[in-house]
């Protein structure tokens, strides 16, 4: 970032929606989808300004960085630099 000039990056709104999406899917699939009935901390159940949500990427590190790489490759499209 610094070499091209840029001081900060903000996730594309449809790249960060998408994200989120994926994220609930797989979690959705895990035990923890049940985290938000007993009040779990894990999802910010106990939050009451914020509801619960998924905070956990459950994919696995290989999927989470083959998709790290995919991005770099492809000059991180899902990014707007500033």
């Amino acid at each position: 970032m610094e070499h091209e000039g840029h001081a900060t990056f903000w996730p594309r709104a449809e790249a960060e929606a998408a994200r989120t999406r994926q994220t609930a899917d797989i979690h959705a699939q895990t035990l923890m989808a049940q985290g938000d009935k007993v009040n779990s901390w894990m999802m910010g159940a106990n939050r009451a300004d914020k509801g619960a949500r998924v905070l956990i990427y459950f994919g696995g590190a290989n999927f989470y960085y083959d998709a790290l790489d995919q991005s770099a490759a492809a000059g991180f499209p899902e990014l707007e630099f500033r």
